[in-house]
């Protein structure tokens, strides 16, 4: 039927809260994601080509996925399962997103001068859902697929919900993340009818 699957959540979906609270709390625990990310990275090292850190990745979403080293994306992508239940999937949910920045308050070069590490943070989330999608999509597990990619377009929307610059950029490369993931999806063998 139509809209079996969507890539946001449905009116029904969505619960009371901030979105913001449990992202953060995602990006702080356990010593801070980007540092978790960084574990992972340095862990299986040795799969990058040479040539470049970022585009040649064994995660890189620029590797073909029948190039994917699966067993251990897998392993990755698995030392986030309870970030993820827990609070990315919770967060992606809540009806609203306040990043507490009271931009109001802010006058003259503040604005210019807001610090904003929080967006980075969720671009490292962001590109951990991309790993956790493609190893769905490696396993043929769409609806899993589905899910990450919803998570990851529910968070740039929250991302890019401020009325700040370098917020929508953020929101679009969150979102653009997601959108590698997505031809995959449709090219997948007997993946289903978005």
């Amino acid at each position: 039927p139509a809209f079996t699957h969507r890539l946001l959540p449905g009116p029904l979906e969505v619960r009371p809260g901030n979105a913001a609270l449990f992202y953060l709390r995602a990006a702080l625990g356990a010593g801070g994601f980007s540092a978790s990310w960084k574990e992972v990275e340095q862990q299986w090292l040795d799969e990058a080509t040479p040539g470049g850190p970022e585009p040649t990745a064994w995660h890189s979403n620029v590797r073909p996925l029948s190039e994917l080293p699966l067993e251990k994306a897998r392993a990755a992508a698995a030392r986030f399962d309870l970030i993820v239940s827990q609070l990315i999937a919770r967060g992606t949910l809540r009806e609203s997103c306040d990043w507490g920045r009271h931009i109001d308050e802010l006058e003259g070069l503040d604005i210019i001068g807001l610090l904003l590490p929080d967006v980075q943070e969720m671009r490292q989330i962001a590109r951990m859902l991309l790993l956790r999608t493609r190893v769905a999509l490696a396993d043929g597990d769409y609806d899993r697929a589905i899910d990450h990619l919803r998570m990851n377009y529910r968070l740039a929307q929250n991302v890019g919900s401020d009325p700040i610059l370098l917020c929508w950029l953020g929101g679009i490369a969150i979102a653009s993340l997601g959108s590698y993931a997505l031809p995959e999806l449709l090219a997948a063998p007997s993946s289903p009818n978005l």
